[in-house]
């Protein structure tokens, strides 16, 4: 076979290339080419200054998708095409699809078909228009940007449990709450409620589900179920949940200490699911509404108003509640007696053998006396002091510069009792110098004190004080404890040692002897000196 002639071949392959190039094709009122340019001239072939972007629309809004050429010398001859996934929906300046909502927005210039950008507009976004949408250059070999559109969806509240949105569960039983939400993105659930803390103490819950495992009278109230995807408006559900249990009854005061005349008013709270009847009774017998007795209920507080007290009206009074799952009730005691004395001494005394024991009261009548009892702490003495002291009591009793007291003043638990008159200099009104938060401006307050003396130094003693006055005593005081000062306790610490009067002799004998020693040390020094240079003069 003959060689084909390089130049013919040469030839032949110029033809073709200029068959393939020059050719274009109209299409439906556009200009697509059919030129496939050389690896030289891939420079000049027109890229996107546009880069592909993910989008996120809300319903109802407007979208504008960007897709711009950069200019070169052969831009003009390339058309831009606008698909969504598979489907046209622009070529060049004209419009394919039929949503009216869809159009082509120029940039800047002209409506002139040869510029080199179309921007595609979506008005009144809708779910449908959630996908990808392409801006392709009509080359043989595609160029293109991908942008993505997602619509964004305002939470819904879908599915709810219970269904009637309200609940009712024993104390003690459980329950469950159950929300679930739809939107783009999926929306967030949390359970959230004014009145109550949720699990693990946090003030919400992000679940769809709330499970409560033993209810009490705190879980009932309003549960809210909310959605939220930051697509606005959120979403929410409220649930009522009703706790059914028996009265639960709270006094705001046990006992409360007044005087014949005044106003007393008694509260108590009562927490009940169904609500409970509430009925007043001093001793047996049940209150009824008079004119000096008034009773009012204010939410779950319920008042008994005593507006004149008498000797008639002190006593034992009782607060009872009842639904149909049962009853309870609470004690409130109003006395004229004098409240608990408060003993304010400091705990250490400056003295060795006496203390001063001070203390006060409230009191709506005259204090006629006081009990003070004080005894010494055994248990914080060793165990020598108490083999040394077996008698002590006994001892303090007869010697310890304390009156003598018969033995009806001791108890069997080793107190010494004294019973203290009220002198009228130890009373004092405080008019409008005192305040109480309890009470109104006319309390009294009531203050005594007590020298104890014949005590030891260095000791450890216990006390306590009640009062009486026409209504009865008081409550005893805790246990106060107190210290006597020790047998050094006059001893003052000074920068200079203190030295005795009597010893003025002792201190010029010290001063003597410390100058002798400095001698003897002088002239040893001096001998040895004088021993050293004789050897070095001999050798």
């Amino acid at each position: 076979m003959e060689e084909a002639n390089p130049v013919t071949v040469w030839k032949a392959y110029l033809v073709l290339i200029m068959i393939i190039t020059p050719g274009h094709l109209e299409v439906s009122g556009f200009t697509t080419t059919n030129e496939d340019y050389p690896e030289m001239y891939d420079a000049a072939l027109p890229n996107f200054a546009t880069l592909g972007q993910h989008y996120d629309s809300a319903i109802g809004s407007t979208l504008v998708l960007p897709c711009k050429l950069n200019l070169t010398t052969f831009h003009e001859n390339f058309n831009l095409v606008w698909k969504k996934d598979e489907a046209v929906l622009t070529a060049g300046p004209m419009k394919l699809t039929m949503n009216p909502r869809i159009s082509l927005v120029k940039n800047k210039g002209g409506t002139n078909s040869k510029e080199n950008s179309y921007n595609l507009e979506i008005q009144d976004i809708k779910i449908i228009d959630t996908g990808k949408y392409i801006c392709q250059l009509s080359s043989i070999k595609p160029r293109e940007v991908i942008h993505s559109v997602q619509v964004l969806v305002p939470p819904k509240i879908v599915e709810y449990h219970p269904s009637d949105s309200s609940i009712e569960v024993k104390k003690g039983a459980s329950f469950e709450l159950e929300c679930r939400g739809s939107g783009t993105p999926p929306p967030r659930i949390i359970w959230m409620s004014k009145q109550n803390i949720l699990l693990n103490g946090q003030p919400e819950h992000e679940s769809e589900r709330l499970f409560i495992e033993s209810a009490t009278r705190n879980h009932m109230g309003t549960y809210t179920c909310s959605a939220d995807n930051n697509v606005s408006p959120p979403a929410s559900k409220d649930f009522e949940v009703f706790v059914l249990f028996a009265p639960e009854v709270e006094v705001e005061h046990e006992i409360i200490y007044t005087g014949l005349g005044r106003e007393v008013t008694l509260v108590c709270k009562v927490y009940a699911q169904p609500p409970a009847t509430v009925h007043w009774f001093k001793d047996t017998i049940q209150q009824v509404t008079t004119d000096r007795h008034i009773q009012e209920q204010r939410g779950n507080r319920n008042f008994l108003n005593v507006r004149i007290m008498t000797d008639k009206d002190l006593g034992n009074y009782t607060c009872q509640a009842s639904n149909g799952i049962g009853k309870e009730r609470k004690s409130i005691i109003i006395t004229g007696s004098p409240e608990r004395c408060l003993i304010n001494s400091r705990p250490r005394g400056p003295s060795k053998h006496e203390y001063n024991i001070t203390w006060s009261t409230m009191s709506f009548s005259p204090i006629i006396e006081y009990y003070l009892y004080f005894r010494e702490n055994y248990s914080v003495r060793t165990a020598v002091q108490d083999d040394m002291n077996d008698n002590f009591v006994d001892e303090r009793l007869q010697y310890r510069g304390l009156p003598f007291l018969p033995s009806s003043y001791r108890t069997p638990d080793g107190w010494i009792r004294l019973t203290l008159g009220v002198p009228d200099e130890n009373r004092f009104h405080p008019n409008n110098h005192h305040e109480r938060k309890d009470y109104r401006a006319m309390d009294s307050l009531y203050t005594s004190s007590y020298m104890l003396r014949g005590l030891q130094p260095s000791a450890h003693y216990e006390a306590k004080v009640e009062a009486r006055n026409m209504h009865g005593w008081s409550e005893s005081t805790p246990v106060f404890y107190f210290t006597t000062a020790s047998e050094d306790s006059h001893l003052e610490l000074s920068a200079q040692p203190a030295i005795s009067k009597n010893a003025d002799g002792e201190t010029n004998r010290a001063q003597k002897l410390s100058f002798s020693a400095l001698i003897v040390m002088l002239f040893y020094f001096v001998s040895t000196l004088v021993e050293y240079l004789v050897k070095d003069m001999l050798f």
